[in-house]
């Protein structure tokens, strides 16, 4: 992905059109319903934030 200049903006720019339709999606969802509490959810995310740290190498903000 190094070769293409710019690569940074397009995937910015990807997440930007396709976040709102998604987040809106996850917001209409009933997550009582499917047994996530808030505070489940909560803690789901930082499991995940924790997971995608610990399998990068390089120290935040740097280029590898």
């Amino acid at each position: 992905m190094g070769a293409i200049k710019g690569w940074k903006s397009v995937i910015v720019g990807a997440l930007m059109v396709i976040g709102v339709p998604l987040l809106t999606y996850f917001a209409s969802i009933d997550w009582e319903a499917h047994g996530v509490s808030p505070a489940v959810a909560f803690a789901i995310s930082g499991v995940i934030t924790l997971a995608l740290r610990a399998v990068t190498t390089s120290a935040i903000g740097r280029k590898k």
